[in-house]
């Protein structure tokens, strides 16, 4: 039995999310279950990080919030995904891991549509499913914590 409340993990920067939950194969463990990468720049470049590590982006037309369009874009499609994953996962919420900037897109983006539980300011998106344990389990807890309060 997993004793451990199901919180889905985003884990974002400005070109890749990664969706985290608790491994179903070893319950101290967590695993990637979906992943979403920006696609190509309007310009139809190669693709970079949308937000240069959430700083400008390509598209200099901005979309009212400081964003360009294309990075509106691309927030707009993980908080999508992230909502159809929390519901398909019956999620008792989620918790935004991604840099300050990213993370204030994001919360602007799932506003009214999930839970937001925890929110880790920090770049995780290149640490390997088996190293995220160290980072995830205490805000697992904290989110825990905060849902039961």
């Amino acid at each position: 039995m997993n004793k451990h409340l199901k919180f889905l993990f985003i884990v974002a920067d400005g070109g890749r999310a990664r969706f985290v939950t608790r491994s179903t194969k070893a319950e101290d463990d967590f695993a990637t279950i979906a992943e979403h990468e920006a696609g190509p720049p309007p310009s139809g470049g190669e693709r970079t990080a949308v937000f240069s590590r959430f700083g400008s982006g390509r598209d200099t037309t901005e979309s009212g919030g400081g964003e360009t369009l294309f990075e509106k874009d691309y927030v707009n499609a993980v908080a999508d995904q992230a909502v159809a994953l929390a519901k398909a996962q019956s999620s008792m919420g989620v918790v935004l891991i991604a840099p300050p900037k990213l993370i204030a897109s994001l919360k602007h983006a799932l506003a009214g549509k999930v839970v937001i539980v925890g929110e880790l300011a920090k770049d995780l998106t290149k640490t390997p499913d088996h190293q995220l344990g160290d980072w995830l389990r205490s805000l697992e807890l904290e989110a825990g914590a905060a849902s039961q309060a």
